[in-house]
């Protein structure tokens, strides 16, 4: 460990176990951020009906130095990122959980994608059910990821960064 305390954001990692073959092993994981002032900070959003899975999500984004909010259905997640971009402080990207009553995380894409205050957001598409070609179809509808839940903590940190770091348009 490098003396930063869990959670701060600041510093250059922080620290993840993973099991390994019955112990424990310890990883230094970046921060994502972490040597930007707190509102210079990627701005991330979770969408996701699952109170519990929006948490575990949260946890994780702030625990790297990502200034992390949620929704918990479409249209709260459209007026979330509404609000950001009027107010000049968009999110840079936005998680969304596939099936989601109502406007499921298509669906939101799509709307998204109509808004042109919103059409750059990078997406990610979340699915608790890895159907066959659900994938292709999520990168084909201009998504930038798709993921499995749960996802593993040094994927997800690895996607991020990725994203945060290249421009919009080397989007796979």
């Amino acid at each position: 460990m490098n003396g930063t305390p869990r959670g701060s954001g600041e510093g250059g990692s922080s620290p993840s176990t993973l099991p390994r073959q019955g112990r424990l092993l310890q990883l230094e994981l970046p921060a994502i951020g972490s040597g930007r002032p707190p509102l210079e900070r990627p701005r991330l959003l979770v969408v996701d009906d699952n109170r519990a899975h929006r948490g575990i999500l949260l946890r994780h984004l702030r625990h790297w130095g990502l200034r992390a909010e949620d929704a918990p259905d479409g249209p709260a997640a459209l007026a979330a990122l509404r609000q950001a971009a009027t107010d000049g402080q968009p999110f840079a990207l936005a998680i969304l959980d596939l099936a989601m009553p109502g406007m499921d995380g298509f669906a939101l894409a799509e709307a998204l994608r109509q808004d042109p205050a919103l059409a750059d957001t990078r997406l990610i598409l979340l699915t608790a059910f890895d159907a066959q070609g659900q994938a292709e179809a999520a990168l084909r509808q201009g998504f930038a990821a798709y993921l499995t839940k749960p996802p593993r903590r040094a994927r997800l940190l690895t996607l991020l960064q990725d994203l945060l770091d290249s421009p919009r348009s080397e989007d796979p």
